[in-house]
């Protein structure tokens, strides 16, 4: 389901890529990649198949044709193209 996860700030990009034979784990030692350096970092996470919509703040689905923000109040999930949800364990965060 995960293709790859990125760790991204003006100094790094830090990627990590699924094993096929632990596809459901991946461990990420930020220590190597030194985050208390940084002022602040994004995850990127590359799904194999497209986003088709996401679950709006009001609980209705929204298409991915444009740029949209998260806020605080969505509650993060995600439907890929294969009607798979996806969805995050914590309901914090604005993207």
């Amino acid at each position: 389901m995960i293709k790859s996860i990125s760790i991204l700030s003006n100094s790094i990009k830090q990627n990590y890529v699924f094993d096929a034979d632990q596809k459901y784990k991946l461990n990420i030692d930020v220590a190597k990649i030194n985050l208390s350096q940084q002022n602040s970092f994004d995850i990127e996470i590359v799904f194999q198949l497209p986003i088709l919509e996401f679950r709006n703040h009001d609980y209705t689905w929204v298409k991915c044709d444009e740029d949209r923000i998260a806020n605080q109040f969505c509650p993060k999930i995600i439907k890929l193209q294969n009607g798979q949800l996806v969805q995050a364990n914590i309901h914090f965060g604005n993207k």
